[in-house]
C-alpha cells in the first residue's frame, strides 16, 4: 500500500490542474469507504449535503491534460508527458478508479480507487468551472 501511495505521490508532484486557476494535488488514503460515499466526499469538502456531484472516468477528467496540441510548445508537450504518466500510474496502482467531482463552480475532485491491500486512496485537487 505504502509503495503504491509512493508511486501516485511522485507522478503527482510539481502538477497543477490547469482550469481557471491551477491547484496542486493532494495525496489521500482511508481504511475503507463507506456505502454513502458521496455524502463522506460532500462533507470534506465543507460543502452542503444537496450538492451536486458527478463521476466521470479518469481518462474523461484527464483528457485535455494529456494531449499533445500542433501547436503545443515543448513544455507543453513535457506536462501532457507528465499527465499521461500520472493518469498511468493511477490506473496500475489503483483499481476500479473513479473521479469524483463535487460541487458546481468551486469543485473539489477525488481519484480514488483500491489499493493493493485492500485499503482506498488517491488524489485530490481543485477545479474552477465557470
Amino acid at each position: 500500500m505504502e509503495q503504491a501511495l509512493q508511486k501516485i505521490k511522485e507522478a503527482s508532484e510539481g502538477l497543477l490542474y490547469r482550469s481557471e486557476s491551477d491547484y496542486p494535488f493532494e495525496l489521500i488514503h482511508t481504511k475503507a469507504l463507506s456505502v454513502a460515499l458521496e455524502q463522506e466526499l460532500i462533507s470534506s469538502s465543507n460543502k452542503g449535503t444537496d450538492t451536486k456531484v458527478e463521476t466521470v472516468t479518469l481518462e474523461h477528467f484527464f483528457r485535455n491534460m494529456v494531449t499533445v496540441y500542433p501547436d503545443a510548445s515543448a513544455e507543453q508537450e513535457m506536462m501532457a508527458l507528465k499527465f499521461k504518466n500520472l493518469q498511468d500510474v493511477l490506473l496500475y496502482e489503483l483499481r476500479d478508479v473513479s473521479v469524483y467531482k463535487i460541487g458546481n463552480v468551486q469543485v473539489d475532485v477525488f481519484i480514488i480507487g483500491q489499493l493493493p491491500d485492500g485499503s482506498y486512496g488517491g488524489l485530490r485537487t481543485k477545479v474552477i468551472e465557470t
